[in-house]
């Protein structure tokens, strides 16, 4: 009876998958503007068909400036269909700008070379690869397409003092027009993971106000509340003289006994209190007195720091099997042990009493489901032994891992500020 799943954290599941959309989005609307600016260049490429002076001016034909118009429409449209897709919008992107840097670089030859007006395009280009892919290596593209028109030129006889001028002087604007883009997106993003961080201090900040103020009224009311029931309790068993009301005044007392320990204990997890080892230690020495039953409680190694909803289940866990055997096994003892170790930490819960068949199911039992269930959520196994005459041994294991500390220096140093003023 075993239940085993791939040990990943579904906070870190969440906040990975939070990430992956945010550099998703990211990348859309860096796309997008790409597909504006084409459709800027488009209308230009217009205008050279409308004004023809301005084509006769560039030295570019009809035919080149329409077959340049069309083959820039169609994968800009491709592109602008495909740019949303989460596996292939990447890939079709950097397709099509290749296709630009082939598209510009002709359009700039045909036009004159690297001396033609239309070299600023290149720069354009540099700028929206960079913004689209921000990556230092990017630089090289515009590079390549000045050195394809470069080639051309050469072949002409065109003067080299010139184009070694040009090729420096675009090189160094192309440089500086990448060097920007990386620079302004990297703060961008160091910015915008500052401020995300800042979010959840926040919102994490209005969680443990409010925890604490339901803590103070669950304390003020329910806990009032109940200290007056186990008052009123003991006078009744001290008054009560038949046997069968003093046993009732007995359960009261001890189920209101009970209800208090559960309010303290969950009063400690809402202040982050609650402490695993000692809830562990304290419950056995309680349930041991209470039941007359030996609880032999060994913690085996000591666990690191874990979420409180680790600890919970933990501590459901032990509650679920202490109960489930004084009440239907009828043990001399149940041993307990804690041992952390290799990043896994493990429950174990053994007693010698009537024991069960695992196989059987009872309708309206949920105590084995549930530990099952918490197994499942957190990534664990849940086994349990057990034949009728043979006790009963229980394990529950969870990989666990320190809490991560997601905040800045400056950003954790407030926050700890804060929740102690909220603490007081």
């Amino acid at each position: 009876m075993e239940v085993k799943q791939v040990p990943l954290h579904s906070a870190m599941v969440a906040r990975l998958g939070d990430e992956a959309i945010r550099h998703q989005d990211r990348f859309v609307t860096r796309a997008q503007t790409l597909a504006y600016t084409r459709l800027i260049l488009l209308a230009v490429g217009m205008s050279l068909l409308a004004v023809p002076s301005w084509a006769r001016a560039l030295d570019l034909g009809a035919p080149l400036i329409l077959g340049w118009y069309l083959f820039i429409t169609v994968y800009a449209a491709v592109n602008l269909v495909f740019m949303r897709h989460r596996r292939w919008g990447r890939m079709i992107t950097a397709f099509t700008l290749a296709l630009d840097l082939l598209s510009i670089s002709v359009l700039i030859y045909e036009a004159g070379g690297i001396a033609s007006p239309l070299m600023s395009l290149l720069l354009i280009f540099s700028t929206l690869v960079a913004l689209v892919f921000p990556h230092p290596l990017v630089a090289l593209a515009p590079m390549i397409g000045m050195a394809g028109i470069l080639t051309a030129q050469f072949q002409q006889g065109t003067e080299p003092d010139l184009m070694i001028f040009y090729v420096v002087w675009y090189g160094a604007l192309n440089l500086v027009a990448v060097a920007l883009v990386i620079h302004v997106g990297s703060r961008d993003r160091e910015q915008t993971t500052e401020i995300l961080g800042l979010e959840r201090h926040l919102k994490n900040l209005a969680v443990v106000q409010e925890r604490s103020r339901i803590a103070r009224e669950m304390h003020d009311g329910i806990g009032a509340a109940l200290s007056s029931m186990i008052i009123q309790a003991e006078f009744l068993t001290s008054l009560a003289k038949d046997p069968e009301v003093k046993a009732e005044a007995d359960e009261l007392h001890e189920s209101a006994q009970t209800a208090i320990d559960e309010l303290r204990r969950s009063l400690k997890l809402m202040k982050d209190e609650f402490q695993l080892v000692s809830a562990m230690g304290e419950f056995c020495e309680t349930q041991s007195h209470r039941t007359r039953v030996p609880i032999d409680f060994q913690l085996v190694s000591q666990p690191p720091e874990i979420s409180g909803d680790q600890q919970l289940a933990f501590f459901r866990v032990l509650q679920e099997c202490v109960s489930n055997a004084v009440k239907h096994a009828s043990p001399s003892r149940i041993e307990v042990n804690l041992d952390y170790f290799n990043g896994v930490l493990k429950l174990e819960v053994e007693d010698d009493g009537k024991g069960f068949d695992p196989t059987a199911k009872k309708v309206g039992h949920y105590g084995l489901v549930n530990m099952r269930e918490r197994a499942t959520r957190w990534g664990g196994r849940f086994t349990l032994e057990s034949a009728p005459g043979s006790g009963c041994k229980v394990e529950f294991s969870i990989p666990v891992r320190e809490p991560e500390m997601t905040l800045p220096g400056e950003i954790f140093e407030m926050s700890r500020i804060r929740h102690a003023r909220v603490e007081e």
